[in-house]
Order: C-alpha cells, then sequence, then structure tokens
C-alpha cells in the first residue's frame, strides 16, 4: 500500500519538548458520512494567556474543532499537540450536571476532599449563585458556630458572680450546650459533621468572644475542655435527624426480624443489639461516602450506635421483663425438685427431657438469667438471631444513606431547580475552581442575557489570566474577551487579532 493510499488520522499527542502551548498542524477535518470536507489545512498555535473565539455559520464545523482537539473526531486527518499533563475542561451549551452534591458537582472530575468549602464558595459568588452558598456544608455549619457563640453574654448573665472562673467557664459551657440542639434545628436541614476548619473556627472564636465578654484572659487549659463540649454537642446535634429517622425504623424492623423470640434474656438481647449497632457504625461512613453524602466523624457514627441500641433495648424490653418473672418463677420451682435439675444444666436450650415430667420443667425453667450469665451463652447456636441482626444493621445502613442522599441539593436536584442560565453558571464556576490549563466553551452563553454573559467572561479573564480559552460562539458580544477571533468560512478559519478588553 502506497503513503497515497493509507488511512489517514488526527493524530493528538502530548508535546515533550515542556512547552505549554496548543498547536494544529495541517488539520483537515471531513464528514464521517461521505467525506465532504469541513476544514481544510488549519494551523494553529495558542500560548499561554491566548483567548480564541471561533465564529461561523451553524454547521460549518466549529464544535467539530472542538471535538477534535478533545478526541472526540476521527474524520480527517492532521496533528494536534496538547502540552503535557494538561488539565482541560469542556463545557457546552447544555451544562452537564452529575448526581453528585453541589460540591461534588463543582469538584468533577476530581474528588470532593481536594477542595475546601471556602474556595467552592468563592468560585460561586464570582458567577453570582451566592444563593447556593447555603448547600455548602462548611459554610452552614460556620453560620451555626457564630450563632452559638452570640449566645454567651446572655448565659454569663445567668451565671451567679460567687463562683470562681473554672466553675463560670464549665457552666458557661453547659448553658451553651444547651442553646445548640434548638440553634442547628432552625438553621441546618442536613446532617452533616464538623470540618477540620470549622473546629478551628470554633475555638479561634470562642477565644475572642471570652476575651470580649469576659473581661480577663481565660486560660487554655480551660478553653480547651469548653471547645470540646461544644463540639461534641454540635455534632450530636448535626447528626440527631438522621438518628430520629433509624430510631422510628427500629420497631418495624424488629417486629420482621425478630417477633418474639424465645427464652430472651439480658445477655441474648445485649448481643443482638451490639451486632446490629457495631455493624452500623462500621459501616455508615462507607455507605455515606456511596452515596455522594459527607461522611459523618467517629463520635457522630458511635452517637447514631447507642440511640439505635437505646431503642431496641426499649423495644423488647417488655419480653424481657417477662421472660426474667418467668426465669425466677421457674428457679423457685425448680427447687421443689431438689436439685433434680442439675444434671440437665448442660443440656440444650430448647432441650426436654421426655422421660421425665420433673426433669422437662427443670430444663425449662431453671436456666434463669443469672444462670446463663454463669455459664455463658453459646451464641454460634443460634445463627437465626445473628442472621436477624445482620439484616437489620444492613437495612439501617441502607436507609441512612438513602435518607441523607435525598436531602442533598445534587446535580439531579439542580438540574430542575436551576434555569438553563444558571445552570451555565456553574459551568463557569467550576472552571474558575480547577483553574484548567485549556478551557473549551461551546455556545455556553446562549441560555444567558448579554449582561449576564459579558459579567461571566469578565471573571473567566481576571481570574484565568494563563488559561488558554477556546470559544465557539454566535454572540459577538464576548469577542472583546479574546486575544483572537477566527472566523470559519468556506472551510478555512482566518484568524486575525483582537484588541482584547482589559481585565
Amino acid at each position: 500500500m502506497t503513503d497515497a493510499n493509507k488511512p489517514k488520522h488526527i493524530h493528538v499527542t502530548q508535546r515533550k519538548d515542556g512547552s505549554a502551548a496548543l498547536s494544529v498542524s495541517d488539520l483537515n477535518l471531513n464528514r464521517p458520512d461521505d467525506g465532504t470536507p469541513l476544514v481544510k489545512g488549519l494551523n494553529l498555535s495558542l500560548k499561554p494567556g491566548d483567548r480564541l473565539i471561533i465564529s461561523g455559520a451553524s454547521g460549518s464545523g466549529k464544535s467539530t474543532l472542538i471535538r477534535a482537539i478533545r478526541q472526540l473526531w476521527e474524520s480527517g486527518d492532521g496533528q494536534i499537540d496538547l502540552p503535557a499533563n494538561a488539565r482541560i475542561i469542556t463545557a457546552s451549551q447544555r451544562a452537564y450536571m452529575p448526581t453528585l452534591s453541589l460540591k461534588g458537582v463543582l469538584s468533577y472530575p476530581r474528588p470532593e476532599s481536594e477542595f475546601y468549602d471556602i474556595q467552592i464558595e468563592k468560585a460561586l459568588r464570582a458567577v453570582g449563585h451566592d444563593r447556593l452558598v447555603q448547600f455548602l456544608p462548611e459554610r452552614q455549619t460556620h453560620h451555626v458556630i457564630d450563632k452559638v457563640l452570640e449566645q454567651i453574654p446572655s448565659c454569663l448573665n445567668g451565671i451567679a458572680n460567687d463562683v470562681t472562673q473554672e466553675e463560670q467557664m464549665d457552666l458557661l459551657a453547659q448553658s451553651l450546650c444547651m442553646t445548640i440542639p434548638r440553634i442547628v434545628k432552625e438553621n441546618i436541614d442536613t446532617a452533616q459533621s464538623l470540618s477540620f476548619q470549622n473546629e478551628r473556627h470554633l475555638r479561634q472564636s470562642l477565644i475572642a468572644a471570652l476575651d470580649s465578654h469576659v473581661g480577663h484572659s481565660v486560660p487554655r487549659s480551660q478553653i480547651e475542655p469548653m471547645a470540646a463540649k461544644i463540639s461534641n454537642e454540635l455534632n450530636r446535634a448535626l447528626v440527631q435527624k438522621l438518628a430520629d429517622h433509624l430510631v422510628k425504623d427500629v420497631p418495624a424492623l424488629i417486629e420482621k426480624n425478630i417477633g418474639k423470640v424465645e427464652h430472651i434474656n439480658m445477655s441474648r438481647l445485649n448481643y443482638f443489639a451490639d451486632h446490629i449497632t457495631d455493624s452500623l457504625q462500621n459501616k455508615l461512613q462507607k455507605a455515606l461516602i456511596k452515596a455522594h453524602v459527607n461522611p459523618l466523624c467517629e463520635f457522630q457514627c458511635a452517637e447514631i450506635a447507642r440511640q439505635v441500641k437505646t431503642a431496641i433495648l426499649k423495644q423488647l424490653e417488655p419480653q424481657l421483663t417477662w421472660n426474667f418473672a418467668f426465669n425466677k418463677a421457674g428457679k423457685w420451682i425448680g427447687k421443689l425438685f431438689n436439685g433434680a435439675a442439675e444434671p440437665l444444666r448442660n443440656r440444650d436450650w430448647y432441650g426436654l427431657d421426655k422421660t421425665s415430667t420433673a426433669g422437662g420443667l427443670t430444663s425449662l425453667f431453671v436456666n434463669t438469667v443469672s444462670a446463663d450469665l454463669d455459664q455463658g451463652i453459646d451464641l454460634v447456636r443460634h445463627p437465626l438471631l445473628k442472621r436477624s441482626a445482620k439484616k437489620v444493621a444492613t437495612f439501617l445502613e441502607g436507609s441512612a444513606a438513602f435518607y441523607l442522599a435525598r436531602e442533598v441539593v445534587n446535580g439531579d436536584v439542580l438540574s430542575k431547580r436551576l434555569s438553563g442560565g444558571e445552570q451555565q453558571r456553574l459551568v463557569f464556576a467550576r472552571a474558575l475552581l480547577h483553574h484548567p490549563d485549556i478551557l473549551i466553551l461551546d455556545e455556553v452563553t446562549a441560555a444567558l442575557d448579554k449582561d449576564a454573559g459579558i459579567a461571566l467572561y469578565d471573571s473567566i479573564v481576571e481570574k484565568l489570566p494563563n488559561t488558554i480559552i477556546i470559544s465557539v460562539a454566535h454572540n459577538m458580544h464576548i469577542v472583546q474577551h479574546h486575544t483572537l477571533h477566527g472566523h470559519l468560512e468556506n472551510k478555512a478559519i482566518n484568524v486575525t487579532q483582537v484588541q482584547p478588553k482589559q481585565p
């Protein structure tokens, strides 16, 4: 096969010379069905800070060039050289909203943990999305901390003057903790935990507030215990809504999976409850991460498990009380047989000596709660109880993840609540957050009015001075935000210099 007959391809490679420029050499783009040329012989070089806007008639091939750069177009030939390991963000006329939290949508495709909420807040405010800031967990808890510490003056007024400074700080911490459940309930709708930044903000704000209202410097040895108490109470209140939801499910779960447990006693009941809560505590964080929900801290998972265990014990307590009384009566009856039950102690829990009425009665009645604890319980011989506990724990884990994921303002919710123009603002916010090397914007201002489009491009030009920007647009009022204008006509792109708008 001669070189002329060899199939031709568009080669997209990463530069090895260390250059940060994007280069296009002898690029030809064709229609995939009949091979009709769209763009012929394009040569282009863009260095960091260059901003190219491409205009032209509909169907002329403007977006095809974008697809070729992103390796999404194969029909044609030529060479495209990209900077090595370049971070590229592409946005089209229809904004992509993955089913992630608001923070996840803006962080995509990088993990949420790489960005602080304060960074995301700045990006949202830069594009005029101030109202979405409230859905960032860290900013919500930041606001709650400030609200709690505002109560310090009124709490101090309720403390007697004749107490020591240490007692005063202890009473103040107790008073502040009593206000936390109400403040959290009024200001936060979803379960979440204090971040490291919130913990630091709490301590710094607490020191400043005490210096201002107490009138003297409070030793660090007294501030740290106060901050720890307030932090724990905040975390407890922040997760209470989820705990209440899970506790509400306990009665039906116990009835369905356990029913009336025969020969129940305290050891068996504690085993059952512990098996559920240990599993719940260990797996809850993983379940929440999988559901794209901010994970809870270890203290919060333990608190949820504690409340669930309390609900389980409360649910089975009447049955335990009845069995305890039954066993007490059985112990008294057993004594009537003058120790006839002693040889039967090691028999099967549910076994009755069918050859002796006395033996049968003592085998049934003599295994009291105290005897069970003395001998120990062979829990392996009760696989049904273990399997039931596992079912309950699995259900509660799934219920927690589903409940929280449903409350999170995610991409699916945003796509329904926000207009097309508002969704495009998120695209610009994402670009500001990631600082890409190359930003490709394909008709992203189509759903925006003129002033809004200009304002968003103002932000991009100001915040991303070293990013290569390629825009495809029909709206010529954003030409001034670019340094180059390429007009596609007759299968050729004629590139001219533009006097850009200064940031």
